[in-house]
């Protein structure tokens, strides 16, 4: 891999669940967990399965 750290979330990433506000809503506390783990030499270990919701 030739970027490790590049995170995505919302419509910017092609996952097979709902690209919704909702599941962006759900994915953005884990980009910035991630983020400042890595900022302090952590590994970044945060994870969610944000599904979204129908409106």
């Amino acid at each position: 891999m030739e970027y490790e750290t590049i995170w995505s979330l919302g419509d910017t990433m092609n996952a097979p669940n709902a690209q919704t506000a909702a599941a962006a809503r759900e994915q953005a506390p884990v980009i910035a967990e991630n983020s400042v783990a890595y900022m302090r030499g952590h590994e970044a270990v945060a994870s969610t399965m944000a599904m979204g919701s129908a409106p």
